[in-house]
């Protein structure tokens, strides 16, 4: 069984790296910045998923922990250590794709919890294993605050996810941008099948499916990181279908019924290739002020409140 849950965890994590190389390809040639928050949280899940596994398979194979409260201590702040990137990565991705504004307190915030996780993690580990507990019991009545730590800390990772994912379902209706649309969808549908996962996962403990007692999500884990693979790759690649091997040569119609200028022409296109404000500043050398009041000029030309309509009067304009 070991060796089995090792030859899936390695195909799981290939997946995710061959998936990580195509969004480093992608983000190079087109600088689309929601392939750089996929690829954020892509690595930091690869980075989790291998640690925390690479623990349990240490305690399967190899004897490394001499009992199963042990390997929960060790498990549990592997995976708190280890998620602390994830606790990050997340709420960014999931904010990006509802169209909702990262700004450094945000950021912040979420670094915080993350740097909180990180150093739970250690504590955990470094007071687990040098007890001798015997249950759960033990640690309830000699160290009860390493449980409430170890309980806070999975609190932490779970009440980030389940903001994040009604964060999207919320969003949903009111996403305009086709491939925020797209991704919202995708990730909807990833979170439904991690539901069930989740769900089938915690059965096969109920029922003692397993010949030994694992720590529930051991193989949920590399089953959701390829799953998570698969759906953001395919979100990738209609996100490079959409903004940029369409043409971006902007009708002749529309530049001259909404007089746009030359500065505007170049801001459209590449708002037509998925930039950002940012992202344009910086290619044209401006400042990202400069950048909105160009756009909110665009915006009041053509009578558009937002990118997504902007691009389907573009899109309609007949030449």
């Amino acid at each position: 069984m070991a060796h089995l849950y090792l030859l899936f965890l390695i195909f799981s994590l290939m997946a995710a790296l061959m998936t990580a190389g195509v969004y480093i390809f992608l983000y190079q040639k087109y600088r689309l910045e929601i392939i750089r928050y996929y690829l954020f949280h892509l690595a930091a899940t690869i980075v989790m998923v291998f640690f925390v596994a690479l623990t349990f398979y240490a305690y399967l194979n190899m004897g490394l922990f001499s009992n199963m409260i042990k390997m929960l201590f060790a498990y549990t702040s592997s995976m708190l250590l280890f998620s602390a990137p994830v606790i990050y990565t997340i709420p960014v991705l999931f904010r990006a794709v509802a169209g909702k504004e990262n700004t450094k307190r945000v950021k912040l915030f979420f670094a915080a919890l993350s740097f909180f996780s990180m150093v739970n993690g250690l504590v955990i580990f470094s007071r687990g294993y040098i007890n001798t507990f015997k249950s759960l019991m033990d640690v309830f009545l000699i160290n009860p605050w390493l449980l409430a730590l170890m309980w806070m800390g999975v609190l932490i990772l779970y009440i980030v996810i389940i903001y994040s994912n009604i964060l999207v379902f919320r969003a949903y209706k009111s996403i305009d941008d086709p491939v925020r649309k797209l991704a919202a969808k995708y990730l909807i549908v990833f979170c439904i099948v991690s539901t069930i996962l989740v769900y089938f996962d915690f059965e096969a403990q109920r029922h003692q499916l397993l010949k030994q007692q694992y720590p529930v999500g051991i193989f949920l884990q590399p089953l959701n990181l390829l799953v998570f693979s698969i759906i953001s790759l395919a979100v990738i690649q209609a996100a490079r279908k959409i903004y940029v091997e369409k043409s971006q040569k902007i009708p002749h119609a529309f530049i001259v019924k909404y007089k746009i200028t030359d500065r505007e022409i170049e801001i459209i296109e590449m708002i037509i290739a998925g930039l950002s404000n940012r992202e344009i500043a910086s290619k044209l050398f401006l400042s990202p002020s400069t950048i909105r009041n160009h756009i909110s000029n665009i915006f009041e030309k053509a009578k558009t409140p937002t990118r997504g309509k902007l691009l389907n009067l573009i899109n309609n304009t007949i030449e």
